[in-house]
């Protein structure tokens, strides 16, 4: 287990924010909570219970499940139910608390552009979602592009779609007479200007307007689309800022994140009307990429909410290719990804629309393959065995790079044994090739494992159980650091996580307040649990209790010492005269421990 990690956060706005916040309330958006006792209990959100075995102590301002083994504060919350990173959740609670976070400066366009920051973007970026948005009512080629594609009034409005007028300053004029300035308009790639002295005027213009938004549902950035045939080019996105950054950017993964969490698995498709269509249907599970290809930071978003990918292309050339491509970004992350081309050059907007949303599942179950089998067979179908010795080369040449990709040696072990049985080769032959080959393509490094809650065993140790008797009764902590140092705890996280508690007790401040100091998941969960469940022993007993537990960890301590110098005489006979006299002190030491 992982020793606990100092903090890193601001913690003036999250400490503020903690104490404002009614983690009851925050959870009971989500959680259906009944009073027991002094905590709230309800069924666990995070995995399916029929008894319910999640509590909530308002007090404190923690949650636990004895379930599952999850807990935390509020953010611990809403990080695991939403996919939140910290600073997504700090800006979340933020606004619903009122608390102010320090406007650091955002990177502007230019490389000499104003610094502007972050909040003001957001703002603007809310002035232009509602003013495209309005002007559709306006517009009778954004109505009639909608009706054409089959989207319903109240999708365009769920999805707050627009339509950017054809004038060169319609957005602009709107801007400035809201009160925001041109350098704004600039930093948030909403405006253009052909020099530095000439006006500003609009980037979108005669554009149908797909909001690109965060985690959070906060509007960062647009893609229009060109509603003439020779408008180039035909999707115009907005440019990096310091809010938007494509290569992280998945749209409509805020609408999509709980059904993702629900089913268990996610589509991704090419196009924003493709998951329009298919959200529409009632297919949403899904997300699109934001003007750019799959990256490897979509993946690493992906896994906060599934192990389970389905890759969704057109069946053109290019949904073909952007398949292959796809393929080597996914194999170091350790999901289970499917591949699902399109039959009859169609995408998954068409079909849904001409076969309806069961037969696109149909499909999906179907005729979906896992990607290193789609990957092998799109390498056989380039390159056919009856072209002779060379087509074989070939295919593995072009495998290489998927291979190296792959992170775990057993995936790669057995997808070089399905090669070779679809060659007809000695595996041996294609692992040389491979291994040759590796000093060209680096080799993808073990995608890092996710954390494991701390389980019910940890728990009942004599070093948690201690930690905890300290924690709901916290005037024993001088007593504690007088005779118990951190060396006797036979775990370095049970001995750093004693410190920590111990000084955050001396320090007259609160032990929950050690959740949101900390990244580490093992640090939260124990503290979660310990604070969770009380002590249960009799407040009269306490100090006999704490009696106990002091001599349990000094005799597991001295345990341990013998253990150590057991094997020590075994692997150095040299010093074995020096050991026994070790030996023989400890165990006396031992022995009036235990006659006591």
């Amino acid at each position: 287990m992982p020793a606990p990690t100092s903090p890193r956060f601001d913690n003036r706005a999250k400490d503020e924010i903690l104490s404002r916040v009614d983690i009851a309330q925050v959870i009971g958006r989500y959680v259906n909570l009944k009073q027991v006792g002094s905590s709230l209990k309800g069924l666990c959100p995070f995995h399916k219970e029929k008894t319910p075995s999640f509590h909530v102590n308002p007090a404190r301002g923690i949650f636990h499940c004895f379930g599952c083994g999850k807990g935390g504060d509020v953010f611990t919350f809403l990080m695991e139910h939403e996919g939140l990173e910290f600073k997504e959740a700090l800006a979340q609670l933020a606004v619903e608390t009122g608390v102010p976070l320090d406007a650091r400066p955002a990177e502007s366009e230019g490389p000499a552009g104003p610094a502007i920051p972050k909040t003001e973007l957001l703002k603007i970026h809310e002035v232009a979602l509602q003013f495209y948005y309005q002007q559709v009512r306006q517009s009778s080629i954004a109505v009639d592009y909608f009706k054409a594609r089959g989207l319903a009034a109240g999708l365009v409005r769920e999805f707050m779609l627009g339509y950017a007028p054809e004038g060169w300053s319609s957005f602009c004029q709107h801007a400035g007479q809201a009160g925001f300035s041109d350098e704004l308009l600039l930093a948030a790639g909403l405006g253009l200007q052909k020099s530095e002295k000439s006006s500003t005027y609009d980037r979108f213009r005669d554009r149908i307007m797909f909001p690109l938004c965060d985690i959070t549902g906060r509007c960062i950035a647009f893609a229009g689309r060109g509603l003439n045939s020779d408008t180039q080019p035909k999707y115009l996105n907005s440019p990096e800022t310091a809010l938007y950054h494509k290569s992280k950017t998945l749209y409509g993964l805020h609408k999509s994140k709980a059904a993702i969490k629900t089913e268990g698995s996610v589509l991704i498709v090419e196009g924003y009307i493709d998951y329009l269509t298919l959200f529409q249907a009632g297919i949403c599970n899904v997300t699109a990429t934001s003007g750019t290809a799959l990256t490897p930071d979509h993946v690493q978003i992906l896994r906060r909410f599934t192990s389970n990918v389905f890759l969704v292309f057109d069946g053109d050339d290019a949904g073909i290719a952007a398949a292959q491509r796809a393929l080597p970004i996914f194999a170091p992350a350790g999901l289970t990804v499917k591949v699902l081309v399109i039959p009859d050059q169609e995408d998954p907007d068409s079909f849904v629309r001409k076969h309806g949303a069961e037969a696109f599942k149909k499909l999906l179950l179907t005729e979906a393959q896992h990607y290193l089998t789609y990957g092998l067979n799109r390498a056989l179908a380039h390159h056919p065995l009856g072209d002779g010795p060379e087509a074989k080369s070939a295919v593995i040449a072009e495998l290489t790079p998927l291979l190296t990709a792959l992170a775990d040696p057993i995936i790669r072990g057995e997808f070089i044994k399905q090669i070779a049985e679809r060659l007809e080769l000695d595996a041996r032959l294609i692992q040389g090739r491979f291994n040759r080959s590796s000093s060209v393509y680096p080799r993808a490094a073990a995608p890092e494992p996710k954390n494991e809650d701390v389980s019910a065993d940890y728990l009942r140790t004599q070093g948690a159980q201690f930690i905890a008797l300290l924690i709901h009764h916290p005037r024993l902590a001088g007593r504690a650091q007088e005779l118990i140092t951190p060396e006797i705890f036979t775990d370095d996280f049970s001995a750093k996580l004693y410190s920590m508690v111990v000084n955050q007790v001396l320090s007259q401040r609160p032990v929950e307040a050690l959740m949101s100091e900390n990244e580490d998941a093992h640090t939260k969960t124990a503290l979660s649990a310990m604070l969770a469940k009380p002590v249960e022993a009799p407040d009269e007993t306490i100090d006999e209790e704490f009696a106990h537990c002091v001599q349990r960890l000094r005799s597991l301590y001295l345990k341990n010492q013998l253990r150590l110098i057991v094997r020590r005489i075994k692997a150095e006979p040299q010093n074995a005269f020096a050991l026994l006299q070790q030996q023989k002190v400890i165990s006396s030491q031992l022995h009036e421990l235990q006659r006591t």
